[in-house]
């Protein structure tokens, strides 16, 4: 596991507190670098056949590389620029979440402080994930299955912050 893609802790005030959850970029670049393997051997091959992009028929043989190169780069890019950030804030009193895949928000969450129970770090078979205990006796998960380390240290700082919350509103 490389130290960069653990879970950790961004920014801790009395204030705010901010958990990052970044992308997998040591798969990422795995599976990058298998796209451009793939792109230079199609790309190869497709030379070797002597396939000239004039002729439209033959121009489909062209689409091999990309087709074939495609799902690596896709893979490798949502690995890549995956990343999940937890908020917390005193002022606003809430727990926001946001899901990202290159720069683009595909998940987006808040909670109040006051309808938290607290969070917790669940373990599955293989993997560990965060989930979010509510008080009307849902759960929900914060942060996906994953091998990753920080899950404890993120579970710990949330609740730390959130029973700081209470103390301070008593």
């Amino acid at each position: 596991m490389a130290p960069h893609d653990v879970i950790y802790v961004a920014k801790q005030t009395a204030q705010e507190l901010v958990v990052v959850s970044p992308g997998y970029r040591l798969l990422a670049a795995i599976f990058l670098g298998c796209a451009v393997v793939a792109l230079v051997i199609s790309v190869f091959v497709a030379l070797k056949l002597r396939v000239a992009l004039t002729m439209p028929w033959r121009a489909a043989v062209w689409l091999g590389p990309i087709l074939f190169c495609g799902p690596f780069l896709v893979l490798g890019l949502w690995l890549g620029t995956a990343r999940t950030s937890l908020m917390l804030s005193s002022a606003d009193e809430k727990l926001s979440l946001e899901k990202t895949i290159c720069g683009v928000s595909v998940r987006s969450e808040s909670y109040r402080f006051d309808e938290i129970r607290g969070v917790g770090m669940g373990i599955g078979d293989t993997c560990r994930f965060l989930y979010l205990s509510l008080k009307n006796g849902k759960t929900t998960t914060l942060l996906g299955c994953t091998d990753r380390d920080g899950y404890d240290q993120a579970a710990n700082a949330i609740n730390s912050f959130l029973s700081q919350g209470n103390r301070a509103q008593k």
